[in-house]
């Protein structure tokens, strides 16, 4: 008899390719196969004789959805491939009741459903980090409402949304960035998500290494920035005041790949700001439940619009060297009438810099932008984090 493992270990023919890649079913138990089995055949005796109801309009909704998932590429390179052609051909939306808010083409759910579900199986690799393939970071702050809770209680913040937390989530993902030689790095509410591209890696690339001390970065500088907030007006925090994070890595064959990673977590900007936004606005509960578009229309009817940049958006990095050294760039700011929305301007441009693409990229190779003329200087930051090797 085979055990699961050596099952699993024989449908592996890469060394770093996704699960996903190798699909097989989980064993389950005879007795909820045998019951699955009767289950079927009562209801199938049930059935016998009676007259087929005529479809609902959520019966036919919901099988069209079926049908159109079998349209999906079951592969990410495939499916990476066909959200960017989805992303080119549809303009972003417009609606007459939404003036002070940018929207992104209308993409359904079940395409990042699918592209979600496709990219979780790239982290889900036990071994070292290759050195010749695209590495993600991808942090999430821990516990995040109830520190955000503690902070507004003890007055380190003011209620709302905070320019404060959204400095400090740049401070952090900038960190990370420089630690580990990222070139691009997207945050937004609690979560940020940083892209090395193939090179040297540090501590050989193991993967323990890597997690636990982007961890702890990211960590150690927000709260840094939380300490000096509270010593700004005088108070000290409370120790049960203490954000810290956890940290996934994934692994991609090319800079597409992982440049969809970005297009994700964008997609999850652009539904949470509104959510969030709602949330502070003291909205009835029954606003709560509204669509993306409906909550928009609810806030701007009620002067909630224009959202700040980050929390609509979430803000963009990109690292770029120059004659004084590294520098890490906000390419999202909407200088010279560019977009802010993630998602709109890959419709422009690659969001990974040129020098790093190797014609691999999902769009047309972009870099950072150069100050030229009249031209708004873009927003940047040196890159001297202290390294910690």
């Amino acid at each position: 008899m085979i055990s699961v493992q050596a099952l699993h270990l024989r449908q592996i023919h890469s060394p770093w390719r996704p699960r996903s890649s190798f699909p097989h079913r989980p064993l389950e138990p005879r007795g909820a196969q045998r019951s699955a089995v009767c289950c079927a055949m009562a209801m199938a005796a049930m059935g016998r004789g009676q007259p087929k109801e005529a479809d609902t309009e959520t019966d036919r909704v919901d099988r069209d959805l079926r049908d159109d998932r079998d349209d999906l590429a079951h592969d990410l390179p495939g499916f990476a491939r066909q959200l960017c052609r989805e992303l080119q051909q549809k303009r972003p939306q417009k609606h007459d009741q939404i003036h002070d808010h940018e929207l992104a083409p209308l993409i359904r759910k079940k395409w990042w459903t699918q592209l979600g579900r496709l990219l979780k199986a790239h982290e889900e690799y036990p071994h070292g980090l290759p050195d010749d393939a695209w590495i993600s970071l991808r942090l999430d702050g821990c516990c995040w409402g109830t520190l955000m809770s503690r902070l507004k209680s003890s007055g380190v913040l003011n209620y709302g949304f905070r320019e404060e937390i959204a400095e400090t989530m740049v401070a952090s993902c900038r960190a990370v960035m420089c630690e580990f030689g990222g070139v691009v790095g997207y945050t937004h509410s609690d979560e940020m998500t940083i892209l090395v591209p193939p090179g040297p890696r540090l501590f050989d690339g193991r993967l323990s290494s890597w997690i636990s001390l982007a961890a702890s970065i990211a960590t150690a500088t927000c709260n840094r920035v939380l300490v000096n907030l509270a010593a700004k007006k005088g108070l000290v925090l409370e120790d049960t005041i203490v954000a810290h994070f956890d940290c996934r890595a994934g692994i991609f064959p090319s800079a597409f790949e992982a440049e969809s990673l970005l297009l994700w977590r964008a997609s999850d900007c652009n539904v949470n700001s509104a959510s969030d936004a709602i949330k502070f606005s003291d909205a009835p509960m029954e606003v709560r439940g509204l669509n993306t578009i409906q909550k928009l229309i609810y806030l701007q009817g009620r002067g909630g619009l224009p959202l700040q940049r980050h929390q609509a958006y979430g803000s963009l990095l990109v690292r770029t060297e120059t004659s004084e050294g590294s520098r890490v760039v906000l390419l999202n700011s909407g200088a010279d009438s560019q977009p802010m929305h993630i998602l709109n301007l890959f419709r422009k441009r690659s969001l990974i810099p040129e020098r790093y693409l190797n014609g691999s990229s999902l769009q047309e190779s972009g870099d950072v932008p150069e100050v030229k003329g009249d031209h708004e200087p873009p927003v940047s930051w040196p890159c001297t984090v202290p390294r910690c090797h």
